[in-house]
């Protein structure tokens, strides 16, 4: 699917911002988990922050989310 660029991609972002992202770009939080191929039951966790996004799904939703690096952009940068 193809990504909005003005999603919250910055990386390292603290959960609450990212709600607060959403509420003043109108966006549906729904509508960006269906655009992301992600759930909304583990997206609302991470914005939240009931969810630390370690693994699976909620690790792939903190990396859209811009919570957590891309670990693949890591390799790529040499680990910065």
């Amino acid at each position: 699917m193809k990504k909005n660029s003005a999603t919250p991609a910055s990386p390292r972002r603290v959960p609450l911002r990212d709600l607060a992202w959403f509420r003043a770009n109108g966006v549906a939080i729904s509508a960006w988990c269906r655009q992301e191929g992600l759930s909304y039951h583990v997206v609302r966790e991470l914005l939240y922050g009931r969810n630390k996004g370690v693994r699976g799904e909620s690790h792939r939703a903190a990396i859209a989310l811009g919570i957590k690096p891309d670990p693949k952009t890591l390799y790529e940068e040499g680990g910065k």
